[in-house]
């Protein structure tokens, strides 16, 4: 709305005058705006970087506390949003998490013949195996034998005992 205040006996008049003009006005206004962005595109990026670094604590304080009030607003719209593009989600997934492309994951899944790289086993989806400590791609897994590396927490020594154990009570 405008910013200019009115006031007196014809302040209502103005005031209505004044919004008219502004409405009628807008893309005027908007293609005016876009044109000097467009021409003063250096000098803006110099004020936004000064303000940004002048202000820098307040914009980020900002941020967390809007981030914190609406969490459950933006994990609401990031699970519509996956439901909506399950193919997308996953592919970020793949990236956020392990860097890998979709074009990296099906590789892997060629490289392996669409099986699990433990039991063999063909599976419709294979997850990711990592290493939680190097971070390392080791392969892709059914979820039974995910499972089975992340109860063991991925010590070779505990798996020896459980083959040990299980040979033994044959």
């Amino acid at each position: 709305m405008p910013t200019k205040k009115y006031y007196g006996p014809k302040a209502e008049q103005y005031r209505a005058e004044s919004s008219a003009y502004y409405v009628a006005h807008r893309k005027e206004r908007l293609a005016y705006a876009k044109r000097y962005c467009k021409a003063n595109k250096k000098k803006l990026k110099v004020k936004r970087t000064a303000y940004y670094k002048k202000n820098r604590k307040t914009i980020l304080a900002k941020g967390r506390k809007y981030r914190e009030e609406h969490l459950e607003e933006r994990r609401d719209d990031a699970r519509k949003y996956a439901r909506a593009h399950p193919k997308r989600a996953r592919n970020y997934q793949l990236w956020y998490r392990y860097g890998l492309t979709q074009t990296d994951y099906l590789a892997l899944l060629k490289k392996q013949g669409g099986k699990c790289a433990i039991c063999g086993k063909k599976q419709w989806k294979l997850v990711v195996d990592h290493s939680h400590k190097t971070g390392k791609i080791r392969g892709l897994l059914c979820g039974r034998c995910n499972h089975l590396l992340g109860f063991a927490g991925d010590s070779v020594p505990t798996m020896k005992r459980a083959i040990r154990y299980l040979e033994k009570s044959k």
